[in-house]
């Protein structure tokens, strides 16, 4: 079950007429409630890696190739303002798979303006969103994180969800590459349903140094990472999409495959009967053991179906949870790298070409 943590906010000026939110109070909603989501109170390991797109675009093409190689969808609150100069750098990242949604029109200090200065700041953004792309949003965080009621029951009024952050990269202030990673990585909130935000601003020259690292830090403590519209349960988490545009390499010629290979949480999967037809000239079955198996110049590769585990020469290798076989509408998938590997081959990712070569 999810469900939504919300805070009341006290807004204390400070230097350079910054407002910084002091969350005086924390407790669990549930999916109606119509106060700011700062994190989904969930037992899955889920969370959301979002970026405020305000001023200019040139790390924007940075920060998609990292998320592209490392099969991440995310969610980008874009401005009016930024909306106005950059129309084709938001289909960009729409067409990319990634979420966007509303980030208010000017930038404006959304608790210093009126209830329906609020709501035409968040409908301006809608209106050109909409005719764009074709798409009607309905998350929007507030400039500076800052709220009060006007700002709650304007975003209520236009059917949004007010969408803050429990995890502040703090980029914006370029304070280093190893400062970001730790803000991130070790921050003291971070935790199951982290609500994670970036931005994509000229200022926030370290986000595309650091994405990267962050990303691969974030799955190797176990965390899968989603849409916040997926982490709130107003999509459904896409478990795997098809990978067909993936070149697979072998022996100088180009491979087809009898399905087209598919992407999980990041990862790209083979059907197991294809890996093995190709790169062992066939595949075995051993029906008293429930085991798939494949042999190439003396070496072992076993799937056994009954655990969907991967040994190679009798010995079960150590793999990440994430990259374990699965089976999906009857038919096992398997990360490449480990079979070809097992009998004796080498593999090498283009990420650019989005080409593997097995030699």
């Amino acid at each position: 079950m999810r469900r939504f943590s919300y805070c009341f906010t006290c807004l204390i000026a400070v230097a350079l007429g910054l407002l910084v939110n002091v969350f005086l109070v924390s407790a669990a909603v549930d999916i109606n409630s119509q106060m700011p989501v700062r994190y989904v109170d969930t037992q899955e390991n889920h969370i959301a890696i979002t970026f405020n797109s305000s001023w200019g675009v040139e790390f924007v093409p940075e920060i998609l190739r990292i998320l592209d190689e490392n099969g991440v969808k995310s969610t980008f609150f874009v401005c009016g303002v930024w909306v106005d100069k950059n129309p084709d750098t938001l289909k960009l990242i729409y067409e990319a798979g990634h979420e966007i949604a509303n980030h208010g029109y000017s930038h404006a200090h959304s608790a210093t303006i009126s209830l329906e200065q609020n709501k035409r700041e968040i409908s301006k953004v809608h209106d050109k969103v909409e005719s764009l792309l074709g798409i009607s949003m309905n998350l929007f965080r507030p400039p500076y994180g800052e709220y009060n009621n006007d700002v709650l029951q304007a975003a209520r009024q236009l059917d949004y969800y007010t969408i803050t952050w429990d995890v502040d990269s703090i980029d914006w202030m370029a304070m280093g590459a190893e400062k970001q990673i730790n803000d991130v990585l070790n921050n003291k909130n971070l935790k199951n349903g982290s609500i994670i935000m970036f931005h994509t601003d000229p200022n926030s020259i370290y986000t595309p140094v650091v994405l990267d690292t962050i990303i691969k830090g974030l799955r190797a403590k176990g965390y899968e990472l989603l849409t916040v519209s997926e982490l709130l349960g107003l999509k459904e988490i896409a478990i795997f999409t098809p990978a067909p545009d993936v070149i697979i390499i072998y022996d100088g010629l180009e491979i087809y495959f009898s399905q087209p290979p598919v992407a999980k949480n990041g990862y790209i999967f083979f059907l197991l009967e294809d890996i093995l037809e190709i790169f062992s000239g066939g595949h075995g079955w051993d029906g008293d053991r429930f085991v798939v198996f494949g042999e190439k110049n003396g070496n072992l590769v076993e799937i056994p179906l009954h655990d969907l585990s991967y040994w190679v020469n009798g010995s079960m290798l150590d793999v990440p949870p994430e990259l374990m076989p699965f089976v999906e509408n009857e038919r096992t998938y398997v990360y490449l790298d480990y079979i070809v590997e097992g009998l004796g081959l080498s593999v090498e990712w283009d990420g650019e070409t989005r080409t593997i070569s097995i030699k």
